[in-house]
């Protein structure tokens, strides 16, 4: 299915991962928590393919069983012990709490991670540019840099290889050597490079005040009505946030079904407005 979310405005995009982030990122509340790991995911399966989403989980997984085992062994907070280690309580609490934070840091990345495959860099430098212009050109950038250095890495290997050169028979020192020379040999190729790049945005203008700047993006009636709907959906869950009416308790004692009217509304709020993005494919772009 054509991906029509990302063919919004990038404000809309941006606004969208910001409040989806928000919720993940400043609440420690597991139902909401829960939601947003599940819309994440489900998100990120949506645009990548369930074969690299199993390769994220081998990343984020490790992160909630760290949570869950290593904080209990530094906090021994809570009433329920579940069995004692050199006379500390491995409290059920602190179990819990871990869990809920690796749930937060595994949402977090998720969305994060589906926010690079809808806000590209030519989106990043439109919407920071204006405001701050070298900041986004440097992140932008360092964005692109990491890949590229890592593809030259590799041409330069297969290079080597492709004129005898086999890491794999050669001895330890021998390989270290070489491992040198390919980051050289790197370094030599991407300076090179940075000299061209800097010609390149001279003759451009960069660095002229009162430069103008071209850009395709157009802020049209849908963008409008959807920046309304996700303001309209959130405004209620986002004063809950911030009057900690998604406040929940682990210590000493757990108290986390905190569900009244305002929360029920609330979830099924954030629910709905993460599915914005299924929404927007499923009518068009138009």
């Amino acid at each position: 299915m054509e991906n029509n979310f990302s063919k919004l405005h990038p404000l809309s995009n941006i606004v969208f991962f910001i409040f989806m982030i928000i919720f993940s990122m400043f609440t420690m509340n597991p139902i909401l928590v829960g939601i947003m790991l599940l819309e994440s995911y489900v998100y990120f399966i949506y645009l990548n393919g369930f074969r690299s989403s199993k390769k994220l989980l081998f990343l984020v997984i490790p992160i909630l069983i760290f949570s869950c085992i290593i904080i209990p062994f530094f906090s021994h907070n809570g009433v329920t012990p579940l069995f004692y280690i050199n006379d500390m309580p491995f409290t059920l609490e602190t179990v819990i709490f871990g869990l809920v934070t690796g749930g937060v840091l595994m949402s977090v990345i998720m969305w994060l991670q589906t926010a690079t495959n809808i806000i590209d860099n030519e989106k990043f430098l439109y919407l920071t540019g204006r405001l701050f212009p070298t900041l986004a050109l440097i992140v932008s950038m360092s964005f692109r840099m990491i890949p590229l250095f890592i593809r030259r890495y590799r041409e330069i290997g297969e290079a080597q290889y492709g004129i005898g050169r086999n890491p794999k028979d050669m001895k330890a020192i021998n390989r270290f050597k070489f491992t040198i020379k390919k980051v050289s040999i790197l370094i030599s190729w991407s300076l090179e490079n940075s000299v061209n790049t800097t010609m390149s945005m001279e003759s451009r203008g960069y660095g002229v005040r009162r430069r103008s700047s071209f850009h395709l993006y157009q802020f049209k009636k849908k963008d409008a009505i959807f920046m309304i709907v996700i303001f309209a959906l959130l405004i209620f869950p986002f004063i809950t946030l911030v009057t900690n009416g998604f406040k929940v308790y682990f210590f000493p004692e757990m108290d986390l079904l905190k569900v009244g009217i305002k929360q029920v509304i609330s979830y099924c709020l954030i629910g709905i407005a993460g599915t914005l993005p299924f929404i927007v494919d499923l009518t068009g772009s138009k």
